[in-house]
């Protein structure tokens, strides 16, 4: 009896050993995978939903349908639509597709697969499925306020007072200095610290009146500008005029930027020493002067006629120019026309190719030299060239001298036709003779 249950007992346990193998070979399990581009999304963005099918075992078939918020997202391409059915081969162990969406408002929205199932390829048995979702959130762009502050908060010079008394809506101020300095410093800080500001430091004065301009821009790109009058005390200025223009000499402090070649001196002006500039190879004496808003520019001083010139240097990294007034007698090519032009702010006489309104000719000093030449200035190249007839081309050879051309090929053809026709007659001629002697 022992024996039979023993028996029984070990059948049993074969059988359930089995039962629990048979399980554990068909417990093969698939995952349906979700996954987004990114989570958080700008509405009118768009964003990828990738789902991937994927098994340890192959997989033979396998559907699902995708599931999304249309009114949160659009689908606007796939791969190669929301309802997949598909099938393996064998081999494939898993399969990807690729969906992208544009977002239309604010929310969740949970990106998920129903109706989905994976069939095991080996045992043509449904596996069991693991679904993993995404959850995308969709929300309006943060919209940062830039400022448009552009105010001063504090304008302070190192010299003299502010009238009126600074104000951050007050944009002009005057200041007057009972003292012959050459320098001071304007102090400018913002209200907000985002503003950027320039024109503030240390700047140079002269005798007159100095404008300066303190531009503050504002985060948002705002401008406001502060304007300080700052006017030296002159108790003997020295006033010319220019063309109907007035201006006072800056007899004290040297000027900002002076030409190259240049050395400082000094001259009297009615009784008093200015400071001037000299250059042995030109024989200019600049002097620095002011208009009445305060700009400066030197002009070339002639103590015999107690004349003034504005100074007008171009140094085009070349060679550097004066550029002055064509005496009446130059000889300029018939292929260029007087023309008035404008050359880094200057404005000059010279002349314009007819044909080619890009090429110039001014007449001019090359300092280094001292040599007054015409001067060719290409207007696209910005460059100068020194101008001779060696430089006309061809093209400017036949404008000039086409009429005398013209007249010398008229007078060869109508010499030989006139040879042509005696030498005509004369065979005529002859051959009438020759016919009377027969």
């Amino acid at each position: 009896m022992k024996k039979t249950n023993y028996l029984l007992l070990f059948i049993f346990t074969v059988l359930i050993t089995f039962i629990f193998n048979i399980e554990t070979v068909n417990a093969v399990t698939g995952t349906f995978s979700v996954k987004a581009s990114s989570t958080n999304v700008l509405i009118g963005n768009n964003v990828k939903i990738t789902v991937t099918v994927s098994s340890a075992a192959p997989i033979g078939a396998w559907e699902f349908v995708l599931n999304y918020d249309s009114s949160i997202l659009k689908l606007i391409s796939s791969t190669p639509n929301t309802y997949i059915v598909d099938y393996g081969d064998g081999t494939k162990k898993s399969a990807s597709y690729t969906y992208t969406f544009k977002t239309l408002k604010t929310g969740k929205t949970t990106v998920a697969v129903r109706d989905a199932a994976i069939i095991d390829y080996d045992n043509e048995t449904e596996m069991a499925i693991t679904k993993k979702s995404t959850t995308v959130t969709v929300s309006k762009p943060v919209i940062i306020e830039k400022s448009s502050n552009a105010n001063l908060k504090e304008l302070l010079p190192s010299k003299g007072t502010l009238s009126p008394s600074f104000d951050p809506n007050i944009t002009e101020y005057d200041i007057n200095i009972n003292e012959l300095i050459d320098k001071f410093i304007i102090t400018a800080n913002p209200e907000d610290d985002k503003s950027s500001i320039i024109g503030d430091g240390e700047v140079t004065l002269t005798e007159g009146i100095n404008v300066f301009e303190i531009k503050v821009t504002a985060e948002d790109g705002t401008t406001k500008t502060y304007t300080i009058n700052t006017y030296i005390i002159d108790e003997n200025p020295i006033e010319v005029n220019i063309n109907g223009n007035k201006y006072t000499i800056i007899k004290n402090t040297p000027f900002t930027t002076v030409p190259h070649n240049y050395i400082q001196t000094s001259i009297p002006i009615n009784g008093i020493e200015v400071v001037a500039y000299e250059n042995n190879i030109t024989k200019f004496i600049l002097i620095a002067l002011k208009n009445k808003d305060g700009e400066s520019s030197l002009f070339i001083y002639d103590p015999n006629q107690e004349k003034y010139t504005k100074y007008n240097e171009i140094n085009n990294g070349i060679m550097r120019l004066y550029l002055s007034t064509p005496p009446t007698n130059i000889k300029i090519p018939n292929n260029y026309k007087p023309t008035k032009t404008t050359i880094n702010n200057i404005e000059i006489e010279g002349w314009v190719n007819k044909q080619d309104n890009a090429f110039l000719l001014v007449y001019a000093m090359n300092v280094t030299t001292g040599e007054y030449n015409l001067y060719s200035y290409d207007k696209t190249d910005e460059v100068f060239q020194r101008f001779n007839n060696n430089n006309i081309t061809i093209k400017d050879l036949l404008q000039n001298y086409l009429p005398l051309l013209i007249m010398t090929a008229i007078t060869i053809v109508i010499l030989i036709s006139i040879v042509v026709i005696q030498l005509f007659t004369i065979k005529k001629i002859k051959n009438s003779l020759n016919k009377k002697k027969v």
